[in-house]
This record gives C-alpha cells, structure tokens and sequence, in this order.
C-alpha cells in the first residue's frame, strides 16, 4: 500500500513539474486572472477591468461584496481556442484572447475585453445570487433559470442595446411575423434567443423597475433551491409566457412604428442565385460572369467556391475553385486570382488551438497554392503588384504582413484591431479599424503613413474602394446600416440609401456602375443584387421622419442603475500579486452530485451516487455513477470516468463494475457480472490542420473479468491494447443517416498476459459513404475483419450472435450481428460486411412514436454478410441477409424498423420482421 502511495504522489509530482511555468496567476482585489507568457498586460488590464465592474454589478444582483473576500472569481486568459467569445461557469471565467479579434458582425461599438469580461462577470455574480442551500449539489441546482434569462440579464447589466447585440435579428424576426414565444428558448438560433432574451429583460426592467431583478434573483435566499418559474411567479405575479404577449404587442408597435418611416426598396436588378445560401456574388468583367462562394445544398455543412457562367438563364461552373475554406474571397485587381483562408487545427497546452492556411487560386494554371500557414488572419487584400496582404491580429496588437514569394515583411502594426481592407488606385490600402474609444473608422496607409480618413461620430464599416475621391461605406444610423458615400477629399458623407430592411455593402461592379448589396427577403433568404450608383445620387432612397414614440422605444435607451454600491477599503494584501500556478487543471467544478440512500427487501441497503466534476476549460473531468449495495457486491453497480489531459495527450482512466448485457451461453441468458478496467493514452490530431483528416492514436491497458455469482464461471484477463484510426468526411447534416462523403479506416490490436487466456486479438474495420445522383440518396458500407488466436476467454471469441435487434458495442465476444439471423455462430476468424442504400425522407416528420419525436426519418434496403471459420474445426460459415428499414433517429441514436430474410450455408431462413436499436458504432471509436 505504501508504494502505491508513494507511486501516485511521485505520479503527481511529476504533474506539477511538467506544467509548472506554464501558466501565471495575477491577484486582485476580488478576482485572480491565470495567463500564459506573453499576455502580462492584458491579464493586468482584465484584473482592472474586472475589479472595477464587480461593485456595481453586486449591487444589482443585491450580492454582497464581501462573498468574494475568501472566495475570488477564478479568470482564464487563453489564446488557443481561435473563437469570439467566452464563458462563464460556476465559479470560473474563461476569456479567449481573439486571435482575429475585430468582430464586425458581432460586439458593435464598444471594446472587446471590456464587454465580454463584464458580460461574464454578470454571469458569474447571476449564479451567486441564485446560489441556495443545496449549492453543494451542484451547478446544476442553478439549471431552473433558463437560458434566456441568463443572457438576456448579461446583456442588459453589461452592454447597450446595439444593433449586432439584439436589434437587427430581433427587428427581422418581429417585422416577417416570425417572433415567437418559442424564440426565448430557441437553442438552434443562438442569435435570436440572445436578441429577444435582452430585449425581454429590459421590458421588464422598463415596466417594474431594475429593482425588480434584483428581487427576481434574491427570492427565497435562505431556501433550500431556487426555482425561477416560482421567483418570476411572486415578483411579477405572471409567468414569462403570460407576460409575452404584451412584450410582443410593445415591439409590434415600435418596430413598426419605426418601419413605416423608412422606403422598402424594390431591387430591379437582382443577381442569380447560385445554391442554398449564398454567401458572395461578384460581378467579374466578362459579361454575365460571376465569382461566387456558397453553400450549394442544404445537406452541405461546408461553402463551395466557383467560377459561373449564365448562358440562356442556365447556370455553368466553368472552374471549381474549392470547397474547403473558412473565410470570405478575396480577388485581385485584375481578376486572376483569388486568396482565401481555410482552418487549421493543431493543440497547444492541453487546448484545441485554430489558426488560418492561406491559399491563392490562379485563374490560368486553376491550381491553389499555399501561401501563409497557421496565422491568425481572417481579412486579405491584393495590391497592383500581385502582393497579397492578410490582416494578420494578434490578442493585444495586428500587422498588415505583406506576402510573396513564400516570404512576408510586416509593413504596418497598431494596436488597433483591422477589418476589411481595400486597395485604391494608387496602391494605398484602405482599412477599417477599432480606435481605442471603440469607434470604427477608416485608414489610409499610403507611403509607410496612416491616416484617419473618417474622423467622425458614426461608426464606418464595409469599405467599397470607388473611385480616387469616394468610398462606398455602410453608416451604422439608429442601429441601420444605411449606404452612404464618402467623400475622401473633403471628409463628408452623404447618405444615399436608409432603407426598411437591412441592406450591407458587398462590392462596387465599376464596368457597370452598380454597387452590389446583399439584403434578406421576408423568408429570410438571402439575395445579391445591383444599385446605380448615378440614380442614387440623383435620387437617393431616404426615410421620411415622423415624431419619435418614447413610450415604445425607452427600454432601448435604458441603463441598468444600482441603488447603492458598496465600496471596501483598498488593501496591499495579495492585491496585483503575481505568482507561478501548476497544475491548473486541479481545480473541478461540481456540476452534480446527488447522493441518496435506500433500502432494498433483497440485498439491503443501497447507495445511489451520480457526480460529475469537470475543469472549466475541459482539461479535466471526472464522472462517477453508482448503485452499491455495501453487502452484495455482485449486484452492484458502478462506473468511474476520468480524463486528463496532459502534455497535449489525453489520459483516460476507466472502471465499470455491473451487469453484462449479452450474455448468451448456448442460447441462453446467464446472469454474469463484468468487472472492466482500462487506463489509456491517446491523441487527436488532424492532417496538416485540416479538420476533414482527423487520425488517432492511443495506447492501453486493460483488466477484464467476466464471472457468475458463484465463482463457476471466471474469464478474467489483462493486457495491453492498441488501437489506430484515420478518416476523411466532408461536412454534411445528413451524417447520422449517411455521410455525403466519407472514409474511415480503423485498426486495434490487443495481446493478454494472463493464464490460462493467452490470446491475441486483431481488429480491422473500414467504412465508406457517398451520396447518390442527388443528395438524399446515399450509399453506406461497411467491411470488418477479426482474428482471436491463442487460448482464447470465451468472453473474448468472434463471430455473429443472435441479438440482431440490438446493434450496439458488444460487452461480451467479439461479435457482429446479421438482420434477420437468429442464431450464434462462433469462431476464431470473422469477415463481415454491411451495404446499405438510404433515401432520407424528413428532417422533421411532425410525429412522435411515444414521447420520441421523429426526426431524420429515411427508408433503406440492405444487405449483410458474413464468414465465420474456426480453424481448429476447419469449419466454415456463410451467412447473409438482405431487407427494408425505415429509420429515425438523433445524434448517434437511432431506432428502426425492418423486415429480413436470412440464409446460413445456403439455406433460406424465414422472414423476419423486427424493430432495431442502433448506436452509429464508427462515431465512438
């Protein structure tokens, strides 16, 4: 016992070794910020930030400052994770250090850190205040507040009503009679929940009173669990769905209100649709010409790039330029080539990392060549020299980095984050960028200087390079992004089209003089479409101004005020103190535990015990579920997961102890417990950072018993296992009912060490999918191949079983099945295969079977196959079947129905009809 002790603190100690001068830690007066080198200023900025914020954002919670005296907010400065965003759990924030940081369509005139660091800080104090009692449940005690609300709260207390945060999805949704109740809970439109959870929260604000909040929040605070649909009942005497209608009729009559002031426009020249959803049309020089990315099908989760021609209304690709890359096109002056960016994944310091491969499409060899790799680059620009330009943004500065000849030179760096860019007729490049006060502009770098060219109040976005002296501009006007030109030479703008609906600026077609816009129709489908320029400025498309309605628009204007807020002395205890942290992933959050007792009349008492633990960036997790009778261990159950990732490799740690669920012994069902252990290492990686060539790696030990209750039946063994895999898959929604595109081979080798089970086993398998003449037809197979040799556990042997309604991993044997084949077949040799042809019927059926929505719904014939063969009896069995199946599902989940009728050796067996639990098996692995 000693040495296992002192194994595992050795084990530990090597741990904090290892990760010791990773990362640091900065105190504050009620926050500590974790960060890694280099981000010394920013993390001292968010302790700032943050310290600042807290007092004021107590005080509307009605939280007291002195919680975080002893108990401060835990803050994670990361870098690797390349997304606009972050988090907050329980106890811990997570801020992610924007690689390209400038969100245009996203944080609207106000600085990044400051509005997310707040926005997650209300968060954090939101689940202070509703904190009960059985907090030590759990975070999920705190689950009753709904998503909505949450946001909705965060919002409000930390931002202003702006048009990216609320507004433009919000006005869209009311103004096409889509806005539903539905829409607050809505989790597949992540952008109109956040808009109507806002707008939500400062109704209430506006009618009842901040104050209103801070009582929905603090409800019952010494209870035993805080339940909001009670709290929402006592503070508002309504429920949130009985309250909506009003809130609804409010915004009815001031979107409306406002609507009715402004033109719709009446687009004349409308550009081709090309797919599904596109999301670039450019008008190239050639007549009826068009550069185009777009999402082709609705089955496609990836965007295709092209050349099209219309000839006679008829659409033709004339070249395929790709469809693998993550970032807008970006084409040269003359045309002949195209940039783009495509993701790059790789890990670092235990954390998914993102980045950009940059590409150059050369219209007359129609060949990509890779030009800049894993940089932090989304916006790029040709000069017309041929150079390329990326706007390359690190977490606290941006360098224009000028490429060619597979070298770059930084030409410019500024603090500022940069957008788009533009390239005028002297070479200079225009840009937009993030002025410190949060105000956007455009700059001109010409000659090694840069100037302001658009020095006012209103926010300038979507540069379109004109001529020498304008620029086609989108104004951000009373949260409208209106059309205006400006004027260069005498810096003034002149507004030419303010329209109804919102109308961005996309490109300037300078052989026909039309600016190309792109702008939603009531369906919310997209179109592309051209405007004169010179009608415009003859007649521009303005609003007619009527009295403003104050009642109506108050709540968008509405600020968010403390009664009072509390103030504590300012002490030089541990205050800006900076020190090393290791092992950062210690530190679990309790998402559950919920232990309970029972008594059972057959084995006594029980303990019921279900707890999952996770780290808040995921480097660690721990799940234990339970059902232990103290007294008879055989009918226990238990199961224990661990993950930690270390070293950029996972460690995984797993035990179960409980039933086994196949369990036929000649035909019949034995009652055995199954003890399986299993400590490994593994990684995932992706082929020069493509995400569509994910491969994996990974290294066991296992312990495996398998026995009755009386000790008559003992297959146990242990021993070391490794397992390979490598896949390509091309992004589609269908994939759960079949892959559009797909291939996955996987292999696993396993030896034991115990006698008197001295076995090896063998896996290979190889699956393939493809869509058929269109994309909701599709092909999918699989061929697997088995091998046990040596003094094989029974527990251990191959072959086809009888439980064919059941097509899930197996917990004993090796085993596949065959619909329609009732029978057990053995061996120490399988070759099994399955080809199955699906027609996918509905997304969405509007049924349910039970309480079971039927969803993904598809019919399919098939065939399976197999070959079993024992080479100590030389016998050798052929098996197959062929069918229907109807189907539905989600995830990796789905339940059929079927009909089969089977042969072994030839001989046709009766038909068989049945119903059918599937896991998607290559999923897990």
């Amino acid at each position: 016992m000693r040495s296992y002790l002192l194994s595992v603190c050795l084990f530990f100690g090597f741990i904090n070794i290892l990760s010791a001068g990773d990362w640091q830690r900065i105190h504050g007066r009620f926050v500590t910020v974790e960060y890694t080198a280099g981000f010394e200023e920013l993390a001292d900025s968010l302790v700032d930030i943050a310290d600042n914020s807290i007092p004021r954002l107590s005080a509307l919670h009605g939280v007291a400052l002195s919680e975080f005296k002893h108990d401060k907010v835990r803050i994670i400065l990361t870098d690797a994770p390349d997304i606009s965003n972050g988090y907050a759990i329980s106890d811990a924030i997570v801020i992610f250090a924007r690689s390209s940081m400038y969100m245009e369509n996203w944080s609207g005139p106000f600085s990044w850190y400051k509005q997310v660091m707040e926005h997650e800080m209300v968060h954090h104090i939101t689940f202070r205040a509703i904190k009960r009692k059985s907090s030590f449940l759990g975070l999920v005690t705190s689950a009753t507040a709904p998503r909505w609300f949450m946001e909705g709260i965060a919002q409000y207390f930390a931002e202003s009503w702006t048009m990216f945060r609320g507004d433009i999805y919000l006005k869209e949704s009311v103004l096409n009679g889509r806005f539903k109740y539905d829409a607050l809970n809505n989790l597949e439109d992540g952008r109109l929940l956040y808009a109507a959870g806002h707008a939500f929260v400062r109704y209430l604000a506006q009618q009842y009173g901040d104050s209103s909040l801070i009582k929905l929040v603090r409800y019952n605070k010494d209870g035993w669990f805080y339940d909001f649909d009670l709290a929402f009942q006592a503070v508002y005497d309504k429920s949130p769905a009985s309250i909506f209608p009003f809130f609804h009729r409010h915004l009815i009559i001031y979107y409306g209100n406002q609507a009715a002031d402004y033109p719709v426009i009446d687009f004349t020249e409308t550009l081709p649709s090309f797919g599904y959803r596109d999301l670039q049309v450019i008008p190239l020089e050639t007549d009826s010409s068009y550069l185009v990315s777009t999402v082709k099908q609705e089955n496609h989760l990836y965007k295709t790039a092209f050349i099209a021609e219309i000839n006679q209304g008829k659409i033709h690709i004339s070249e395929q330029i790709s469809d693998n890359f993550s970032t807008k096109l970006f084409i040269s002056p003359d045309q002949q080539r195209i940039a783009y960016g495509r993701f790059s994944f790789d890990t670092k310091m235990n954390q998914d990392l993102i980045r950009y491969d940059w590409y150059v499409y050369d219209r007359s060899s129609r060949k990509a060549e890779i030009i800049a790799t894993e940089v932090r680059a989304r916006n790029a620009i040709f000069d017309y020299q041929d150079n390329l330009f990326l706007a390359v943004t690190e977490a606290d500065s941006t360098f224009i980095r000028k490429y060619k000849a597979n070298t770059f030179i930084d030409v410019y760096k500024t603090d500022m984050p940069i957008g788009k860019m533009i390239i005028d007729s002297s070479n200079a490049i225009i840009f937009e960028a993030q002025l410190k006060n949060s105000q956007r502009d455009f700059f001109k770098l010409a000659n090694n200087h840069v100037s302001n060219i658009s020095s006012d109040t209103t926010e300038n976005r979507n540069p379109v390079y004109i001529n020498k002296r304008y620029i086609a501009e989108n104004r951000i006007i009373n949260n409208q992004p209106a059309l205006a030109l400006l004027d260069q030479k005498n810096g003034t703008s002149e507004v030419l089209v303010n329209p109804q609906s919102a109308l961005w600026l996309e490109d300037y077609d300078a052989k026909r003089k039309k600016l190309i816009v792109k702008a939603s129709d009531a369906a919310g489908k997209t179109h592309f479409a051209g405007l004169s320029l010179d009608s415009l400025l003859i007649k521009p498309i303005l609003p007619e101004k009527s009295d403003s309605k104050p009642y109506y628009s108050a709540w968008t204007s509405k600020k968010a005020k403390a009664d009072s807020i509390e103030s504590l002395p300012v002490t030089a205890e541990n205050y800006k103190a900076i020190g090393s942290l290791s092992f950062p992933q210690g530190d679990l959050i309790n998402l559950q535990t919920i232990p309970f007792v029972f008594y059972d009349n057959k084995y006594g008492t029980a303990l019921f015990l279900t707890t999952t633990w996770m780290e808040a960036m995921q480097r660690q997790l721990l799940n234990i579920n339970a059902y232990v009778f103290p007294e008879n261990w055989h009918n226990s159950f238990l199961s224990a997961a661990h993950l930690l990732k270390l070293m950029n490799i996972n460690m995984q740690t797993f035990y179960y102890h409980g039933p086994v669920l196949f369990t036929r012994i000649n035909g019949k069902s034995i009652d055995l417990t199954h003890d399986y252990g299993q400590i490994g290492f593994s990684f995932n990686r992706f082929i020069n950072g493509n995400s569509r060539l994910p491969y994996y790696a990974g290294v066991s030990y296992t312990l495996d018993a398998v026995e009755n209750k009386s000790g008559i039946i003992d297959y146990t063994y242990h021993g070391a296992g490794l397992n390979l895999s490598l896949a390509y898959e091309l992004p589609s929604a269908y994939r759960y009912v079949f892959s559009r595109r797909a291939i996955r081979g996987d292999v696993s080798y396993f030896k034991s060490f115990r006698e008197p089970w001295n076995f090896s086993t063998f896996n290979a398998a190889l699956y393939a999918s493809t869509n058929l003449l269109f994309e909701r037809l599709g092909l999918e197979s699989t061929l697997k191949y088995t091998q046990v040799s040596g003094s094989v556990s029974p527990s251990a042997i191959t072959g086809i079983d009888r439980d064919y309604e059941y097509n899930v991993p197996r917990d004993f044997r090796n085993t596949q099945t065959i619909r329609g084949i009732d029978k057990d077949i053995f061996g120490n040799r399988l070759l099994w295969g399955s080809v199955e042809m699906k027609y996918f019927l509905a997304e969405q059926s509007g049924l349910k079977l039970l309480f079971i929505p039927v969803n993904e719904l598809a019919v399919s014939i098939f065939a399976d196959g197999a070959m079993i063969s024992d080479s100590e009896t030389t016998v050798t069995s052929d098996v197959y079947s062929y069918g229907s199946e109807l189907s539905f599902g989600f995830n990796i989940i789905r339940f059929s129905a079927g009909v089969a009728r089977g042969a072994v050796n030839s001989n046709l067996l009766d038909t068989q009809f049945y119903g059918r639990l599937n896991i998607k098996i290559m999923d897990l692995m």
